[in-house]
């Protein structure tokens, strides 16, 4: 194979996503490590939706496209109605840290 691409991220890095795809540069494209690839992906928890892999032809051989859908990302956190613990501690426990 001559390339692995992955389509759809934004805020999920390539390097993780890359650092679970079994498939590579340079092997044998087979249905069963497209599946496994597919599952590990589907694990890491951070896609909403992943779509079955492309196999592209190439001039320099077949490229194989992972698509996937992040879930929306959260901007802003607001916690109502608490009267037992700050909000502050609130996030502490969540472990959201300090940034939302």
């Amino acid at each position: 194979m001559a390339e692995v691409e992955i389509r759809g991220l934004r805020n999920v890095s390539e390097q993780l996503v890359r650092g679970v795809l079994r498939t590579q540069r340079g092997q044998l494209v087979t249905r069963a490590r497209l599946a496994e690839d597919v599952t590990a992906l589907e694990q890491l928890g951070f896609f909403e939706e992943v779509l079955p892999p492309l196999v592209e032809p190439t001039p320099e051989g077949p490229r194989v496209v992972f698509r996937v859908r992040e879930y929306p990302r959260i901007l802003a956190m607001e916690f109502a109605g608490n009267t037992v613990l700050s909000g502050e501690a609130v996030r502490i426990h969540l472990a959201l840290g300090p940034a939302f």
